[in-house]
């Protein structure tokens, strides 16, 4: 088909007036479109190609161009199906009944594939700003990235026009945008902002001639004519990437899934009832416990995101605020009902454990970046007061399930990259040969980070085998490590740094160069992590009863350089500015299970004890040696550090007709124990032991109303000792701090979960903690931190939580929670009354999630998703300025072939769509008031993976 259009224009009016006679405007444009209709599996496609061409000329401007626009690629999905029966019969059935039957989605896609004949004007020729004239000049030599994106979409609709072999098109154009994401990414430091001419018209590109007296609109158009005028160099590869890559792959996707004939299964349906273990003896659906508990399956969850944080799977968990810090130096910032929110480093007051193996040391200080998301099968968060049946710092808990190696062998490999240099390679390997499972994976991650000074590289492993000794009896094996050498520390910055740049860190005012560095880059701040853990399940069967036997051991390197000034160390009492400590850690534990009918229902006993032990070799060294700073130098701190806790506990939990009770109590006994082996005359000895115990209950009853609705209730009393490092120094010149108490608190929360029809739950909980003796700073000089127990806290809310199957393929789940969160009465840090009423720093008061998934068909999953943060307050006093609330646009889109004994998988993700700025997460109570921890702009990945069933 062709289509053209001729324009004259003699005239030219502005505001109303003429201003211009003998204009001698010319304009024609013309399209030649082909459209081919082809079926596709169960899907009818009309692939289309549009090329615009067009001729303009203004004689009056003495400015004549003409060229071939833009390539344009279209296709419509359509919901009709039939292919018995031509488009035009279905058409009459329309008008006959008065029915319409629309297109399900109709894509098209512009390719950046253009050329220009006639005259290419040089960029002085147009009297161009210098800035302006690079970016034309550079414009002029994009057709090679441009092509590539050609090749892409070229790919993918050339196996719709020609018919190619499905497969081997959808992995060749992956692989090719992943190539071309290398380009198109934003690269760090760009942020250019082009200014207008001075001299253009207002609506006029500046590109254009400055000495045209007429006012022009420029309005997108067919043929969309090449420019040179943008806003931002980031913004304009990002949408060049997206608009190529995005619909293009959706539309290929789509079709190459519908070729597959296969229905929906089980497993592509939302588990509405998913069983779980946290918190309960045996394996109990969701549905029936009486306390909040969630289970968020990673099987599903791992085709859509990148597997590198926990942040990715748990970001929709209602009263759970997990935040990528962009910092791989230190951990994910984790709160559970805001237990967790005041860590400086780590996770803190919130257990962490993964199969079996806790990642919390016994101290209450925690490590999420040990978990292995790519071979993760589940994580299960449970929060309210029966999270105190684990003891110490049990806020909330948080636990991972790895796969069990089951099936057929096969082994999988897996690349991904996109924004901010960010790679991922992975390969892999499960299955069950010889009545052994098999789990094995290694992968490597490298990012230069959004952030400056924020580079990081992180290799994991991680190998599990699952045996049957014999009939009765199951024993397990997990090994895991984790090594990150030298990842840069990007630090907070301050409110003025955030605001000028935030990219950018906060400059060093004592820097003797010019030009001035920042603290990061200044001391060369960064962070080496060198982890290896093992570990063991036996399970033995004895009719209904159960025997669990569970033992694990590994060790923990890190050294890290902080931004401590010389000046500042100068205290003979300070411990230097680098930290460096070797921790050895094991425990084990025993736990029997018993089943057995009691009065009118069935009670299940479990009585248990716990053992855990880490052992600290700590030493401190200053962060320079002469004027040379980063390195290290004299040493300042030696130390043997030992934590120890042994829990012995009881839980019952009895079912009778619609009622269930659970009743849980531990006793925890955990004991600190430093050995100073650095004293002299100005550094005395620090030497010191303390123990602390504390007896945890919880209670909790369901009642249910019908088999769809059920009421619970539960209450508890929890404790967190203080962390070793806050146990260390009473004041600035004495040592071990005897006199701090672990904070208590107790726990009511009440609640309703429902399913609304076949395809719908809904959990509401209402819950209330009040803490005793919360642990602050008391005083910070001469480089030691000291804290104390201040008074009361409270902290109450409202947590909701929906999950649909809308469709068969379309499903929906959304959480919020509101929490006010404050000090119930007013105490003294660091000199200074915070009052009661003041907001708890960290804690926002209120979180949303929202996602909407569409199974275009079976295999091809798009989804959008939508978070939201509150507010969040930086200091007790809250008088410095809090981080603003922000919320953010995700898409994904994520596809799955199988050929025979392959598996194909690729994945396109876009993160903050809307590009809104952000702060990311805060460091509360920073001394310097470098608060602050940026998030990332919006941001481009993609992936593919390939796997192999023998």
């Amino acid at each position: 088909m062709l289509y053209y259009q001729h324009h004259e224009e003699d005239k030219a009016y502005s505001r109303g007036k003429r201003v211009a006679d003998k204009l001698d405007l010319e304009f024609d444009a013309g399209l030649i479109r082909y459209v081919h209709f082809t079926r596709w599996g169960d899907c009818i496609v009309d692939p289309l190609v549009i090329l615009p061409f067009g001729k303009q000329g203004v004689d009056l401007a003495g400015s004549k161009t003409s060229g071939i626009g833009d390539l344009i690629f279209g296709d419509t999905l359509w919901t009709i199906a039939d292919f018995e029966r031509s488009e035009v019969e279905f058409y009459e059935d329309d008008r006959k009944t008065g029915r319409q039957r629309d297109p399900l989605l109709q894509i098209h896609t512009h390719l950046g594939v253009s050329y220009r004949h006639r005259k290419r004007h040089r960029a002085e020729e147009l009297g161009l700003p210098a800035q302006e004239a690079e970016f034309f000049e550079q414009s002029k030599r994009k057709g090679p990235r441009k092509m590539m994106g050609a090749v892409f979409l070229g790919g993918l609709f050339g196996a719709m026009l020609l018919d190619m072999p499905i497969a081997f098109a959808a992995l060749i154009g992956t692989v090719l945008l992943v190539l071309i994401l290398g380009k198109f990414a934003p690269q760090r430091g760009v942020r250019k902002v082009i200014a207008g001419a001075k001299g253009a018209r207002e609506g006029a590109p500046p590109c254009l001639p400055r000495n045209l007296p007429v006012k022009l609109t420029f309005q997108p158009a067919v043929p969309a004519f090449h420019t040179v005028c943008r806003a931002r160099q980031r913004t304009s590869a990002l949408s060049r990437a997206l608009r190529i890559a995005f619909p293009g792959a959706l539309a290929g996707f789509a079709c190459i899934a519908g070729a597959r004939d296969a229905a929906m299964t089980d497993q592509d349906a939302a588990v509405l009832n998913p069983v779980v273990v946290t918190g309960t003896p045996i394996a109990t659906g969701s549905f029936d416990l009486p306390y909040a508990i969630d289970s968020v399956d990673m099987r599903s969850n791992q085709a859509g995101h990148l597997g590198v944080n926990a942040s990715e799977a748990l970001a929709g968990v209602p009263g759970l605020v997990i935040q990528n810090r962009q910092n791989y130096a230190q951990d994910l910032q984790i709160s559970i009902r805001g237990f967790g929110a005041r860590a400086a480093f780590g996770v803190r007051g919130v257990k962490l454990i993964a199969d079996g193996i806790p990642a919390t040391n016994p101290d209450g200080q925690g490590q999420a970046a040990t978990f292995n998301l790519d071979t993760a099968e589940r994580i299960e968060v449970m929060r309210g007061p029966f999270s105190t049946v684990y003891g110490n710092h049990a806020g909330g808990v948080i636990q991972l399930f790895s796969r069990k190696g089951e099936g057929e062998p096969r082994v999988r490999a897996s690349v991904l990259g996109g924004s901010w240099g960010t790679t991922k390679f992975g390969i892999g390997a499960e299955g069950e040969k010889g009545g052994i499972g098999f789990v094995l994976d290694t992968s490597r991650f490298d990012t230069d980070g959004y952030r400056d000074h924020s580079k990081a590289r992180r290799d994991q492993g991680f190998a599990k085998l699952t045996l049957s000794p014999d009939e009765d009896s199951t024993l397990t094996l997990v090994a895991n490590g984790l090594r990150q050498l030298d990842t840069e520390d990007p630090l907070g910055v301050t409110w003025e740094t955030y605001e000028r740049d935030p990219q950018s860190l906060t400059i060093d005012p004592l820097d003797t160069e010019i030009p001035k560095r920042s603290y990061g880059v200044r001391y060369d701040t960064r962070k080496s992590i060198h982890h290896l853990q093992g570990g063991a399940t036996y399970e033995r069967r004895f009719g209904e009863n159960r025997l669990q036997l569970s033992a694990y051991a590994g060790r923990r390197a890190v050294t890290q350089y902080q931004s401590f000034s010389r000046g500042f160390q100068s205290s003979p009492r300070h411990a230097g500015g680098v930290v460096d400590f070797d921790r050895d850690f094991h425990g084990m534990g025993v736990r029997w299970i018993s089943q057995r009918a009691m009065g009118s229902g069935e009670l299940t006993l479990t009585t248990g004890i716990d053992y855990d032990r880490s052992e600290d070799d700590r030493r401190g060294y200053e962060n320079f040696v002469g004027t040379t700073l980063g390195v290290k130098g004299r040493l300042r701190r030696d130390e043997l550090d030992t934590i120890t806790s042994i829990d012995p506990y009881v839980q019952a939990q009895w079912k009778s007709g619609p009622w269930q009770w659970s009743l849980g109590a531990r006793h925890s006994r955990v004991s600190f124990k430093v050995e100073d082996r650095y004293i002299n005359a100005d550094n005395h000895d620090d030497s010191g032991t303390v123990r602390f115990s504390k007896t945890t209950p919880a209670l909790g009853v369901s009642y249910a109303l019908n088999p769809a609705t059920s009421l619970y209730a539960s209450v508890g009393a929890g404790y967190e000792t203080p962390t070793l490092n806050e146990l260390s120094y009473a004041t600035s010149t004495t040592g071990f701090n005897f006199g701090l108490r672990p904070s208590t608190s107790r726990q009511a929360e009440i609640g309703i979960k429902t399913f609304v029809a076949d395809n719908a739950r809904i959990n509401v909980a209402l819950f209330r903690i009040e803490t005793e003796d919360e642990i602050v700073v008391s005083a910070s000089e001469e480089g030691r931190t000291s804290y104390q127990n201040a008074g009361r806290t409270l902290r109450q809310g409202i947590e909701f939580a929906a999950h649909a199957e809308l469709t068969r393929t379309l499903m929906a789940r959304a959480s919020l929670t509101w929490m006010q969160a404050e000090y119930d009465e007013e105490f003294t840090s660091r000199g200074t009354t915070v009052a009661a009423g003041n907001r708890i720093p960290g804690i926002p008061r209120l979180a949303a999630f929202a996602e909407l998934a569409w199974q275009v068909t079976p295999g091809v999953t798009l989804a959008g998703e939508v978070s939201h943060r509150g507010e969040l307050k930086v200091n007790d006093l809250n008088t410095d300025r809090a981080a603003p609330a922000y919320t953010l646009v995700n898409l994904r889109l994520s596809a799955e072939q199988h050929q025979g004994p392959w598996t194909f998988g690729q994945l396109l993700r876009v993160d903050n769509v809307l590009d809104r700025k952000h702060v990311g997460s805060v460091i509360v109570g920073d001394a310097n008031k470098r608060y602050y921890e940026p998030g990332p702009e919006r941001s481009l990945y993609a992936g593919a993976s390939a796997s192999y069933k023998f």
